[in-house]
């Protein structure tokens, strides 16, 4: 009667042992799952912070390609505009110089008129534009190199 005594005694005393071991378990299980949700956490929050840092990054990269077709379009037509200029300058000096010889008299008798004087102040500010055009240009070359850096 006493083996049976102990033997009911050691198996309520594992029985005990089983029982904290399995709940300290499961409280272990508990603490780690608080600690992996707090870390998932800090990682959402860096993962959404890296999102809209691209997004932001994404928008300025799309401004900047829109920008660029605007400026590549007004420099086309700038450049089809001076091209057209130009040959039209070219045009009026074979012509005046056509007229000059049929006249018998030299090319700068029209500058007494105004004529050449006028059309010097009409390349100056041509070619002032352009000069302007070239330095925006410039700039936004410049600007566009710093975005591709920055990536």
């Amino acid at each position: 009667m006493k083996l049976y005594l102990y033997l009911a005694a050691g198996l309520f005393a594992l029985s005990l042992l089983g029982g904290a071991y399995f709940k300290g378990k499961s409280a272990g299980k508990a603490e780690i799952q608080a600690i992996l949700d707090e870390q998932r956490a800090v990682w959402k929050a860096e993962y959404d912070k890296q999102v809209a840092e691209t997004a932001r990054i994404q928008a300025e990269w799309d401004r900047s390609k829109e920008r660029e077709g605007e400026i590549n379009a007004r420099l086309q037509v700038v450049s089809l505009e001076s091209a057209d200029f130009s040959r039209r300058l070219r045009d009026y000096r074979t012509r005046l110089r056509a007229l000059s010889e049929a006249a018998g008299t030299p090319a700068e008798s029209d500058a007494a008129s105004g004529i050449a004087g006028d059309l010097e102040r009409a390349e100056e500010a041509h070619f002032a534009a352009c000069s302007r055009d070239a330095e925006r240009l410039t700039q936004y070359q410049q600007f566009y190199r710093s975005l591709q850096d920055a990536q």
